[in-house]
């Protein structure tokens, strides 16, 4: 019996099937791996952000870093610089308070000087009147008949002058009979020279009486002193009275500006020179005359050009 031609294929049912099985396989993974795909090409475009952001980051901490060496430098500059200033005020307050001790001292040396004066017992010969003046409050001493009491009337002698009303009654408290007084307070005016006189002409006799009025009027011109000092046209005026002596009360400050362009040196010399009768004046130093050696200096060079005595009175 013949056998019958067989045919091979190599496509046939059986290999298609594997084919496309394989094809499907392929198909099907390719369908699951495709949104895969898609988010990686997001990954790529998140994470080149995320490394745009870390360089401006890094770029941020860099500017924040170079700010912040920046505050700390100048925060060591200001730290140094309050460092100078704290020491040059602790200087400064070292030498104030060396100076304050100075004055201190020398006020305690000039109180003691005081109370030696008080304590001196002076033999004093009677005048033609029976009486002497004694300043025992200044020790101040003067044995003339006509006295007049010249007061600086400038604000800055009643600002450093606290004592100046005390001293003032002590002075006139010493007048009694046969001794004649007058009072005068001048200082600068917008006008020039303000004189203000008690009484207004001539001189008084030491009394009760009059010593509560000269103390009435002291107290009254206390209260007005103001401006600034005219010595030189006060003691031009008061070299022209009719006076034997002349008690000067100031704390010797002398400015151009308000003297008529005189200085110390020439309030003296122009002053003792229209001194024509001689009239003895007795400086008395108050306020702050301490704290420079040349107010003092020109309240007693006055004295020694004219006859008369020097005392200063701390404050």
């Amino acid at each position: 019996m013949k056998k019958k031609t067989r045919d091979i294929e190599v496509f046939n049912l059986s290999a298609l099937d594997l084919f496309a099985s394989a094809m499907g396989a392929f198909v099907l993974l390719s369908v699951m791996m495709l949104p895969y795909f898609f988010k990686g090409k997001g990954l790529e475009e998140v994470i080149e952000r995320l490394q745009q952001d870390v360089t401006a980051s890094a770029a941020q901490a860099g500017e924040a870093e170079a700010a912040a060496r920046t505050a700390v430098n100048a925060a060591r500059n200001v730290t140094k610089a309050k460092s100078a200033e704290t020491a040059k005020e602790a200087r400064e307050l070292a030498a104030l308070r060396a100076k304050s001790a100075e004055f201190s001292a020398r006020i305690d040396a000039l109180r003691k000087e005081i109370e030696r004066e008080k304590r001196k017992k002076v033999a004093v010969k009677p005048d033609k009147g029976g009486y002497k003046v004694s300043f025992r409050l200044l020790g101040l001493k003067s044995n003339e008949d006509r006295y007049l009491i010249l007061i600086d009337g400038a604000a800055r002698i009643k600002r450093n002058t606290s004592n100046l009303p005390r001293v003032l009654t002590e002075v006139v408290s010493v007048f009694g009979p046969a001794k004649e007084f007058a009072i005068a307070f001048y200082r600068h005016g917008a006008a020039g020279l303000l004189y203000e006189r008690w009484p207004k002409t001539g001189f008084v006799e030491g009394s009760a009486e009059t010593r509560t009025k000269a103390v009435a009027f002291m107290k009254e011109q206390y209260e007005k002193m103001s401006g600034r000092s005219a010595t030189y046209q006060a003691l031009e005026r008061a070299v022209g009275e009719k006076a034997d002596a002349v008690i000067f009360i100031s704390d010797g400050f002398i400015s151009r500006k308000t003297n008529l362009g005189r200085g110390p040196v020439q309030v003296i010399e122009e002053i003792s020179g229209k001194n024509s009768r001689g009239i003895q004046v007795n400086s008395v130093a108050v306020g702050v005359w301490f704290r420079n050696p040349n107010f003092a200096d020109f309240m007693n060079q006055l004295r020694l050009r004219n006859g008369g005595d020097f005392k200063g009175v701390p404050p």
